[in-house]
C-alpha cells in the first residue's frame, strides 16, 4: 500500500512540475508596412536624415500616420493592454497625443482612448523617447468584424507634433 502512495504521490509531483505557466498571446508589431497604413500624407522626409521619414501633424491635420489592424479572433472579446512606443517631438506646443479606437466596418466608434505626451515631452524641439500603454475592456473589443486603429493627433496648441519609430505591443489580459 506505501508503494502505491508513494507512486501517486511522485505522478502528480512530477505531473506538476510538468505544467507550464501560459504566457498571454501577445502581437508585437514593428510598424513599418506590416499593416494596413492610414494618413499617410502626413509622412515627411527627415531634413538631417534623407534615409528616415516620421509623421507630423498639426491642429489642421489633425490625424497622423497610423494604422488599422485587423485583431485575431483569438483577441477578440478579451481585454487588452496595448502598449506605444515611439519617439516624440512637438515644435510650439506639446498638445499632441496618441489615439486608439476600435471602429466597425461603417465607421461607428466602439472604443476611443487617448495618451497624450505632455507627461512625457517637457522641452521642444527636442526627440524624446515616449512609451505608454491602455486598456481596452471586453465589452469594447467585439467578436464582430471591427478594425483597431492606432494613430498620432494634434487637437490644440501651435506647431506640430512628430513621431518616430513608431511600434506597438497588443497584449492579451
Amino acid at each position: 500500500m506505501k508503494k502505491v502512495v508513494y507512486l501517486a504521490a511522485l505522478t502528480v509531483l512530477f505531473g506538476c512540475a510538468k505544467e507550464e505557466k501560459k504566457k498571454p498571446f501577445e502581437i508585437d508589431l514593428d510598424l513599418t508596412g506590416e499593416m494596413m497604413q492610414v494618413n499617410t500624407q502626413t509622412v515627411i522626409q527627415d531634413e538631417a536624415n534623407a534615409n528616415n521619414f516620421y509623421s507630423k501633424v498639426d491642429t489642421l491635420t489633425k490625424y497622423g500616420y497610423g494604422y488599422k489592424i485587423v485583431l485575431p479572433d483569438s483577441l477578440k472579446e478579451t481585454n487588452l493592454k496595448v502598449i506605444i512606443s515611439a519617439d516624440v517631438k512637438e515644435t510650439e506646443s506639446i498638445s499632441g497625443e496618441f489615439v486608439i479606437s476600435i471602429n466597425e466596418p461603417n465607421m461607428n466608434n466602439l472604443y476611443w482612448g487617448n495618451r497624450p505626451v505632455a507627461v512625457y515631452l517637457k522641452d521642444l524641439n527636442i526627440w524624446k523617447s515616449y512609451k505608454d500603454s491602455i486598456i481596452i475592456n471586453s465589452n469594447q473589443n467585439p467578436k464582430k468584424n471591427s478594425h483597431l486603429y492606432i494613430f498620432n493627433t494634434k487637437f490644440s496648441g501651435g506647431g506640430s507634433f512628430c513621431v518616430d519609430n513608431f511600434k506597438v505591443k497588443i497584449i492579451k489580459q
